[in-house]
């Protein structure tokens, strides 16, 4: 932790951006986490508050309250968090998130984030992983979302696990209430660039043929979500939903593609919903994972309870 600095902006460093400068008098610590610092008000311009992005002057005074150095910044234990465990056998840890719990908290600061309890639980995990606000988590889950989120116990499963994911190899179903009546099972593919699948990244359905493809010289994916109608629940229909990848916002963007966003999903299109499972929530459940376990080498499949709502 770096504490108690000060020093005064030189006439080389003048006209520069304040998150700069300081990340650069800084090297043992990040340009992320000195903008955390200057959000919170632990890097104060001329002994005030300032934006990040402030243009400095030869002469300013920079003081650093506390600044995180690279590699402190783990998310830290919140024993208050009462998680429910559906797997753990040494190897791998399954938890059922609550809807309307992030997956992992914003800044080493913040609690109540799901890695938060995880680490409560099992501190060893706080190391675990390229991620170091994530505990090891092996997918991500969205906050408005409920359900299975894997973790792995150390950093050698954290590998192998992941290597699994990149190859879609770990098959992972989802419940959903959608919008409208859905009366066939379906399939719903799009290009995205980079890891997440997006609003603003979606294009237009596409052969899986051109996954390796490239656009604008960027690395091309396809993701597919396969839906089949369960019920219909009032104007709503219940989808078992499958995804190999489980991108960020893969289904629900999906879904929305199809034309029936997830319930209380305004994000993609639905309307608010008044039974949202939480505030800011959304009717989609992560419920299952099946894959070959790194350590024993046989097909294991880890559940959630199904919802209140379906």
């Amino acid at each position: 932790m770096i504490e108690n600095r000060t020093f005064v902006v030189s006439a080389e460093e003048e006209g520069s951006r304040f998150d700069l400068v300081a990340a650069a008098r800084f090297p043992e610590s990040t340009r992320a986490y000195v903008c955390a610092a200057i959000q919170r008000g632990e890097i104060l311009l001329n002994g005030a508050r300032a934006e990040k992005a402030a243009r400095l002057k030869a002469g300013d005074a920079v003081e650093v309250v506390a600044l995180l150095e690279e590699g402190e910044g783990r998310a830290a234990p919140d024993p208050s968090l009462a998680l429910e465990v559906v797997f753990d056998d040494g190897y791998l840890l399954g938890v059922d998130k609550p809807a309307g719990m992030p997956l992992k908290p914003s800044s080493p600061f913040d609690g109540g984030a799901l890695a938060n309890g995880v680490v409560a639980m099992r501190p060893e995990l706080a190391l675990v992983g390229n991620d170091q606000m994530g505990a090891g988590a092996l997918h991500r889950l969205d906050a408005g979302a409920s359900g299975l989120v894997l973790f792995a116990a150390n950093n050698f499963i954290f590998a192998y696990m992941r290597g699994l994911f990149a190859t879609s190899q770990v098959k992972m179903s989802f419940l959903a209430l959608v919008e409208g009546e859905v009366r066939d099972e379906g399939r719903v593919a799009c290009e995205l660039v980079g890891e997440s699948v997006r609003s603003d990244r979606l294009v237009p359905a596409v052969p899986a043929a051109t996954a390796a493809g490239k656009r604008g010289g960027k690395r091309l994916h396809v993701s597919e979500t396969f839906f089949r109608p369960l019920r219909a629940i009032g104007g709503r229909t219940l989808l078992e939903v499958r995804a190999a990848t489980a991108l960020d916002h893969q289904v629900r963007a999906q879904l929305a593609l199809a034309g029936h966003p997830v319930a209380g999903d305004t994000l993609y299109g639905a309307a608010s919903a008044s039974d949202a499972p939480s505030p800011g929530g959304f009717f989609l459940h992560s419920l299952s994972a099946a894959f070959v376990h790194p350590a024993t080498g046989e097909p294991v499949v880890i559940r959630a309870a199904p919802p209140p709502w379906a």
